[in-house]
């Protein structure tokens, strides 16, 4: 049901329709929509990997305290615990 429900969308235009309102958005320097986080936005708009803004606070959900529990390690045994627990999660 759901990928049938995407391919409908897909068909129907409704991804290139909005595609199109949130690059108006950026072109226009409107305030971009509050589900991009402000280095996405800073790509968006300058397509400059180098200088946009990424902030591991921009990412979100388990992925984001997942990073941040991996940079935050302070030896290479912390690392690999931290490393070791999601990996077994994953492929659990």
């Amino acid at each position: 049901m759901i990928v049938w429900s995407q391919v409908k969308n897909t068909m129907e235009g409704s991804y290139t329709l909005v595609g199109e309102m949130l690059a108006t958005l950026l072109l226009q320097n409107r305030e971009a929509p509050c589900f991009f986080a402000p280095s996405i936005v800073d790509y968006m708009k300058t397509l400059d990997v180098k200088n946009c803004n990424v902030d591991i606070s921009d990412v979100p959900g388990m992925i984001g305290t997942q990073l941040s529990q991996l940079i935050d390690a302070a030896t290479e045994e912390d690392y690999d615990s931290v490393l070791r627990k999601y990996i077994n999660a994953i492929c659990l």
